[in-house]
């Protein structure tokens, strides 16, 4: 849901303060996700992987530089996702 409000920005429909605001809901589900991961090594270094872009992800949106392009990798990393778990509660809005 943060990834798909990062969309606004790119059309201006976001000032700096909610765009911060998505980036901290970023960087909180990703700090969730580090904190209760139980994966195998290669699965958690594939998911650790992923996890990097919406860490530069939050960053850009902060900056409030190269968003378009983090935005673009973030995206990438959902639709990576499914590919590379077989994780039966994933629901993407991302398609």
């Amino acid at each position: 849901q943060a990834v798909q409000a990062l969309e606004h920005v790119e059309h201006g429909h976001l000032d700096a303060a909610q765009t911060a605001n998505v980036a901290k809901l970023i960087d909180g589900a990703v700090n969730n996700m580090i904190a209760n991961c139980k994966l195998q090594p290669d699965a958690d270094a594939a998911l650790h992987g992923l996890l990097a872009k919406f860490l530069v992800g939050a960053n850009a949106a902060r900056s409030g530089k190269d968003i378009p392009v983090a935005l673009a990798d973030m995206q990438g990393a959902l639709k990576r996702y499914p590919l590379l778990f077989d994780d039966p509660a994933w629901n993407t809005v991302a398609d």
